[in-house]
């Protein structure tokens, strides 16, 4: 059985809202209270989710894969104070997702005709295998996540 957990990047940071678990149904009822919208710290959700995969590799000696659900729409760096660009944050911390080797998949929530590119750059930028999946559901992102 695989663990799971849930980060939710928002309210100028990364948040752990479910820690690894192996309850399906724990992690459903969360990923369908998430609220979306408002500012998106996504480079503080990436090294957050990077930092629990590191630690389920080194500690736990599991293979984690990170799975990113993102419209693509980085709008707030991880410290806004600091007057840094957004994207100089995400190439930053993709590039450490690429040098882990940690198998990822980017899931692009974004409509495609919505869409300018943000999440196939994103998922380039890590080494993500990526997926449009505008409207993601439970079974429709496993499929994504298990398929190769």
């Amino acid at each position: 059985h695989h663990k799971v957990a849930v980060i939710a990047f928002r309210r100028g940071g990364a948040e752990i809202v479910l820690p690894p678990t192996r309850s399906s149904e724990r992690v459903r009822r969360v990923l369908d209270g998430l609220a979306v919208g408002g500012g998106t710290p996504l480079g503080a959700g990436i090294a957050a989710a990077l930092e629990m995969a590191q630690r389920a590799r080194s500690v736990e000696g599991r293979e984690p894969r990170l799975v990113l659900l993102t419209d693509g729409g980085a709008n707030t760096p991880s410290t806004p104070n600091h007057g840094g660009d957004v994207w100089t944050e995400l190439v930053r911390v993709c590039a450490m997702v690429r040098e882990e080797s940690i198998p990822s998949v980017l899931i692009d929530t974004r409509q495609p005709y919505l869409s300018h590119g943000e999440g196939e750059k994103l998922s380039s930028m890590m080494g993500a295998r990526y997926v449009s999946l505008p409207r993601p559901d439970a079974e429709s992102v496993y499929r994504a996540v298990t398929s190769e």
